[in-house]
């Protein structure tokens, strides 16, 4: 029979798709699904279409519009009836009925049939279907390879064919679905369509936590947006840019690449005026400055966090900071800048009523006093902190220890 016809624009990309389908089947991931899938005997989605609700495959025809509304109909019933039964535990008779919908969905052309197979696959991979999951992955696959041999691939098609591939976890295919959709956007230039595209891609990268590929992407978004800030929209779209490449860059390792980030992003919030989110940041970009081996900068954005948070009575914040830095100087045995910084966290902690941060705050002093041979100090450090720690029953054994080593 004929399905109903759809208007295509043509992509000339028969040879990569060809090139993508070989170089897919060496990726990591789903190497071995993907193969037991394209080689599986006996997939019932793939035998001709018999329903009868449909014409006789004998008869080439367009199905009417009474013929289109009755399939759609029982697509309805047949989804409403499997989902019953699934809750009721009947997975196989739920998966017979799902898959009777698939075809009725390929009556319907070939869009229809790609979603019903992303939507029905993610049931099945939540459900652990493994056969009814490479059976569907097995049709996706054929109709892609179709598409490709025949050129017959539209912008609809290959968005349906990258979201179902995703929904079934197929995620290396996903990727080669919208680098396709990517080429034929930058050909067009059509800024607006690369900017979704990269977006997909970007949040596939990042599922499969191929970070170095992330980066890339990431990187070219915030090119191409900060090429065109003719809207408000396109100004906000640096923010969660920058949080994304920020956080690549930890996994990374890349503490240079982090910081760059992050201090753009403190520009962005100064220019927002988003001023309670700076002091976390300048925090984190002493973290970076510390794992560089550059003390003089790390102190100075622990510093400049720790004034920005006390002023905004952010007080677990200027903890942290404080924390920090007071860590930082005991490495650089600086003991004497040290025990000023932990005085000052002691304030910090009483007024927020951090009784954990106050119990470490008052450890780390006695132990910096000892450092110094400052006994009488140590000793009144750990006494404090024996005190704290009687107020609500936790630690008295260390503290009383550490007391009994002084007297």
């Amino acid at each position: 029979m004929k399905l109903k016809s759809q208007n295509n624009f043509k992509f000339n990309i028969i040879p990569i798709i060809w090139v993508n389908l070989i170089v897919n089947i060496f990726n990591l991931g789903f190497t071995n699904l993907l193969a037991t899938a394209q080689t599986s005997p006996g997939n019932s989605l793939e035998t001709p279409l018999e329903d009868p609700l449909i014409p006789p495959p004998n008869i080439q025809r367009d199905l009417s519009a009474f013929e289109i509304r009755r399939i759609e109909q029982e697509i309805v019933k047949i989804n409403q009836q499997a989902t019953t039964e699934l809750n009721l535990g009947n997975q196989q008779l739920a998966f017979q009925l799902w898959f009777r919908e698939i075809k009725l969905q390929r009556a319907l052309g070939r869009k229809s049939e790609v979603i019903a197979l992303g939507r029905i696959g993610n049931i099945a991979w939540q459900q652990n279907r493994g056969i009814e999951l490479r059976e569907i992955a097995q049709r996706l696959i054929t109709i892609e390879e179709q598409a490709a041999t025949e050129n017959s691939f539209n912008n609809d098609l290959l968005n349906a064919i990258g979201l179902s591939y995703q929904e079934i976890k197929y995620l290396d295919r996903a990727v080669n679905i919208y680098k396709i959709i990517l080429r034929e956007a930058s050909k067009q230039k059509d800024l607006v369509a690369e900017k979704k595209n990269l977006e997909q891609l970007g949040k596939l990268y990042l599922a499969r936590f191929d970070y170095l590929s992330a980066a890339s992407i990431y990187e070219e978004l915030l090119t191409l947006v900060k090429n065109d800030l003719a809207t408000k929209e396109n100004d906000q779209l640096l923010e969660p840019y920058l949080i994304n490449l920020i956080e690549i860059y930890h996994h990374l390792k890349q503490p240079e690449s982090a910081i760059k980030n992050q201090q753009q992003l403190i520009d962005q919030y100064l220019i927002q005026g988003k001023i309670s989110f700076i002091a976390r940041l300048k925090v984190a970009v002493g973290n970076n400055y510390q794992n560089l081996q550059e003390p003089q900068l790390a102190t100075q954005y622990y510093q400049e966090a720790y004034t920005l948070a006390q002023s905004l009575g952010q007080l677990a914040l200027a903890a942290d900071a404080l924390n920090q830095l007071g860590r930082l100087y005991q490495e650089e045995n600086q003991s004497e800048l040290a025990i000023a910084i932990y005085l000052q966290l002691i304030d910090v902690e009483q007024k927020a009523n951090n009784f954990y941060g106050l119990l470490n705050a008052y450890d780390n002093l006695g132990d910096l006093y000892l450092k110094i041979e400052a006994y009488p100090e140590a000793l009144a450090s750990f006494e404090a902190g024996l005190a704290v720690a009687k107020s609500f029953n936790y630690r008295t054994n260390y503290f009383t220890n550490k007391i009994q080593q002084l007297q």
